[in-house]
């Protein structure tokens, strides 16, 4: 799986970290998922199958994936969102549809073009959509729009970040 986020960070637009998650304190798998964005296969997996690790993607921006394994599919991988960075969401009825995750192959280079091809415009239309109701955002860049919010424990400074 190391390799695999390796790769993707190479491969996909910008600039992006990969940071190795040990789930086998069940504690620490729970500060990563609880932060979800998709609720459909990516929820079911992490929270059906006893998963001992996961890879987390973070770009210069807002965007966080989740790459873990498929547990009916050994030797592939599912990738699926986290919450844009410092975007609180829970209590919000005004949240649209979720990106949701996809299933990729252990290829670096054929899992980013699933990826970019994929998941990326569906998370950035979600993100879209999710701005939508807030004008007064929509001059902010990343950069600024983000200071003083709570991020999330999954950031691209986590232990085990690389480029």
């Amino acid at each position: 799986m190391s390799r695999l986020a390796t790769g993707l960070a190479e491969r996909l637009p910008g600039t992006w970290t990969s940071s190795d998650l040990d789930w086998s304190d069940q504690a620490e798998r729970r500060r990563v998922t609880d932060f979800l964005w998709d609720h459909a296969a990516m929820d079911h997996m992490v929270f059906t199958y006893y998963l001992t690790r996961g890879s987390l993607l973070a770009a210069n921006d807002f965007t966080q994936l989740l790459i873990i394994d498929r547990p009916t599919r050994p030797g592939q991988f599912f990738v699926g969102a986290l919450h844009p960075l410092g975007i609180d969401i829970t209590g919000r009825d005004d949240v649209p549809l979720t990106p949701h995750g996809i299933a990729v192959t252990s290829h670096p280079a054929k899992a980013a073009h699933q990826v970019r091809s994929r998941l990326l415009p569906a998370y950035y239309t979600a993100f879209s959509a999710l701005m939508g109701p807030h004008p007064a955002l929509h001059h902010l860049t990343p950069a600024t729009l983000f200071t003083g919010v709570p991020m999330p424990p999954a950031t691209p400074t986590a232990a085990g970040a690389r480029r």
